[in-house]
């Protein structure tokens, strides 16, 4: 079959569920190229705002996508992200560097990745917003509640591809302990209260104002829940 294949992709990863030996047998014995995901990406319903979340996927595909090159693949998709929500755009633009070279430095992709975005006006400003970022993708992985064993591949925060009716606004919170739900909660109010004193420094106002608008929901969608 890989004869007659312009490539394979591995979507969740079965291969490494035999272990890296087998999947580097696997894609030694393929004649297209082979390849997963581009790592793990959350994937929220797709009818929802895209003001609903601030959560890059950057520096937790790292290791993955460098392990799996070292074992031969040669392909790999990036999707389920969009420009319109800033924390994708962050995704879209870093991976776009990793992919292209995944020896290159993971924190400078992030911080190009996110000087792109945001424009901002000076380095300190660019070094913040790169903390943020950082910061915000380990504050959801670190409490999400989900079974992040099989690290590539995707998280649906409803359930499915494409419901046929959306699920609760608050649904991607709802694998969360009340514990770490809360603890969620303190680390966005916290990134939100540093985004606002560089505000000033961000040079895509637009950006920044749709930023702002996703730490207010998010924290929103949590103090629904924790009232219900």
């Amino acid at each position: 079959m890989s004869k007659e294949m312009g490539y394979i992709i591995d979507h969740n990863n079965s291969a490494m569920s035999a272990g890296r030996d087998y999947r580097r047998e696997l894609i030694g014995a393929l004649v297209c190229p082979f390849g997963a995901l581009a790592g793990r990406s959350v994937w929220p319903p797709q009818r929802w705002a895209r003001h609903k979340w601030f959560l890059p996927t950057t520096l937790t595909n790292v290791n993955d996508l460098r392990e799996i090159y070292e074992d031969g693949a040669r392909a790999a998709e990036q999707f389920v992200t969009t420009r319109v929500n800033p924390s994708d755009e962050i995704t879209l633009r870093f991976m776009g560097g990793l992919l292209s070279d995944v020896t290159a430095d993971a924190e400078t992709l992030l911080r190009n990745a996110v000087d792109a975005t945001y424009e901002p006006v000076d380095t300190a400003t660019r070094d913040g917003l790169a903390d943020i970022a950082r910061a915000a993708e380990r504050a959801y992985f670190d409490h999400s509640g989900r079974d992040l064993e099989s690290r590539m591949g995707l998280i649906h925060v409803d359930g499915g591809l494409m419901p046929k009716v959306d699920p609760s606004p608050e649904t991607y919170l709802m694998d969360m302990s009340p514990e770490g739900r809360r603890a969620y909660a303190q680390a966005m109010a916290e990134l939100s209260a540093e985004f606002e004193k560089m505000r000033g420094g961000i040079g895509r106002t637009d950006k920044a104002n749709l930023t702002a608008r996703c730490f207010r929901t998010i924290l929103e969608d949590i103090g629904r829940i924790e009232t219900a």
